[in-house]
């Protein structure tokens, strides 16, 4: 009875042991990188209206200024059913669910029948702005390798950057408020501005064209080149670097 007690018990850890072990291979299976299987597919999903973004993936994005609303995707189909795609408070929504990994082709247009007011962009998301933003006030807030290249019309912008990102801005605004900091990067020499507040940080790079003020801090080893001759108020640290320069 002993013996065979024991034979059960050997048995049973046994068969523990390999349940244990197929629950974490499954496991990181379903949490490693989507890699593309299959064909390029391309989908469209109807969307409720929406007037603000927030994308974060790996993924290039274009918008649109349309009649109506909704997102079309086109990539492998089982890189397209890895996005979480919904609107909640008129917020648009783009994530990838899990990371992704050796995706060629990965290209999401997103539709508007409202002008953005605010966008959010994360991890290595470019977005690409194929009409002008018109707005009265707007707001982007640029993370880790996001990248931002557009045209914006607009009274208020507020620039938020961080990380690694990089924008490219052309336009028109009255008053640009802008916070740049580690190694993030504004290239907007063609975005006039007539009011520039600007709290650049850190090793950031930042490029403007202002027309009447410019007014903040320059810190760290942060570079900053700006066009025109506006009235500058700048309070700039002996390691930071400031350059006037003449638009040709």
């Amino acid at each position: 009875m002993h013996t065979g007690v024991m034979q059960t018990f050997k048995i049973g850890k046994s068969a523990l042991v390999a349940l244990v072990f197929s629950f974490f291979f499954l496991n990181l299976i379903s949490c490693g990188p989507v890699e593309p299987k299959g064909n390029i597919i391309l989908k469209d999903l109807n969307t409720d209206d929406f007037d603000n973004l927030t994308l974060s993936g790996n993924f290039r994005a274009f918008y649109v200024n349309a009649d109506s609303s909704f997102v079309s995707v086109e990539t492998y189909e089982n890189v397209a059913d890895n996005l979480k795609i919904n609107v909640k408070n008129q917020t648009l929504s783009i994530k990838e669910k899990r990371p992704t990994k050796k995706v060629d082709f990965y290209n999401i247009t997103i539709y508007s029948k409202y002008q953005i007011k605010e966008i959010e962009i994360d991890k290595m998301v470019e977005l690409n702005i194929s009409s002008e933003i018109k707005t009265d006030q707007f707001r982007l807030n640029a993370k880790n390798n996001a990248k931002f290249i557009g045209s914006l019309r607009s009274r208020v912008a507020e620039i938020v950057m961080s990380e690694k990102s990089r924008v490219n801005l052309r336009g028109q605004t009255q008053h640009a408020k802008l916070k740049i900091s580690d190694t993030a990067s504004i290239i907007a020499p063609y975005w006039e501005i007539d009011r520039a507040s600007l709290d650049a940080g850190k090793n950031s790079y930042t490029e403007l064209n202002v027309k009447d003020s410019l007014r903040g801090t320059v810190k760290n080893t942060a570079q900053l080149v700006y066009y025109q001759q506006p009235v500058q108020a700048l309070k700039i640290e002996r390691s930071a670097t400031v350059h006037q320069r003449i638009l040709e």
